[in-house]
């Protein structure tokens, strides 16, 4: 196509010709030359909502998550989609800038390298874990290092550079277990709120004692009076479950990159 609008432009071939030359639709090359249709789109079709490059970040993305054990599922790449939208300010295509089903069947036919799989739960390997599981964790991470940081032998030697960090969530609705009642009680009910929310404690240490504050999680869209802001040495977030999102995990990121920055430790760390 990109040829026969070429040779239509320098005056070589007549549409009709150049459109049976390079067999390609004659309405097609029209749009084309008249400049009703890019020239650089040759698919027929919508065109797509998001540009290509930005779809190349998104299916870049997906293979990423899939190859760390974490594989994203349709209805989070959709809500990733919303949120370029949103951001970049597109014009509103879908209800709540949301694509549907039409708009993620299309972006698989762009990318036939991306594809839906059943994923296989390796919770319960957590029970069974071994040293040949352990040490080809390891021999795993070794490999990405190697790809990703140009000094990673160095890297894995310097425990300085090397931190360990993990939430804990402290859940506001607890199950109970056999309490006292009076005897022949036919029920006995404990009332609890009904939703999940909980506190989170995000800490993050390495074996020097470099120890980043902790962030604290709190529930609800802002903060209240709990007591705990008389702890100075933490950072506080929240959200609607006090439970962590990616909002507040970037955002600790950011204050852990100035706390490495601020304590000197040679980059990147892990």
């Amino acid at each position: 196509m990109a040829t026969a609008v070429s040779m239509v432009k320098q005056g070589l071939m007549s549409k009709r010709q150049a459109a049976k030359t390079y067999g390609v639709p004659r309405t097609n090359l029209l749009d084309k030359v008249a400049g009703r249709v890019p020239e650089e789109r040759t698919s027929p079709g919508t065109k797509p909502v998001l540009t290509s490059a930005e779809e190349t970040v998104l299916v870049d993305y997906l293979k990423l998550m899939a190859s760390i054990g974490y594989p994203v599922s349709r209805e989070e790449l959709l809500l990733e989609v919303k949120k370029i939208l949103d951001i970049d300010g597109h014009s509103n295509l879908f209800k709540n800038n949301k694509p549907g089903k039409d708009w993620f069947y299309s972006f698989k036919k762009r990318h036939p390298d991306v594809s839906e799989r059943t994923a296989m739960n390796l919770g319960h390997q957590r029970a069974i874990v071994n040293l040949a599981m352990v040490e080809g964790w390891y021999a795993g991470l070794y490999e990405y290092l190697k790809s990703e940081v140009q000094d990673y032998e160095n890297l894995v030697k310097d425990p300085r550079r090397i931190f360990n960090a993990d939430e804990s969530g402290f859940p506001l609705c607890f199950k109970t277990g056999k309490v006292l009642a009076s005897k022949g009680a036919s029920h006995v009910y404990n009332v609890t709120t009904s939703n999940k929310q909980q506190i989170t404690v995000m800490v993050c240490f390495n074996v020097f004692d470099d120890y980043l504050p902790p962030l604290i999680v709190y529930p609800g869209q802002c903060f209240r009076d709990t007591g705990l802001a008389d702890f100075p040495q933490a950072m506080y977030g929240h959200s609607v479950n006090g439970w962590m999102d990616g909002e507040l995990f970037v955002a600790w990121l950011q204050q852990f990159e100035s706390y490495v920055t601020e304590k000197q430790i040679s980059k990147p760390v892990l």
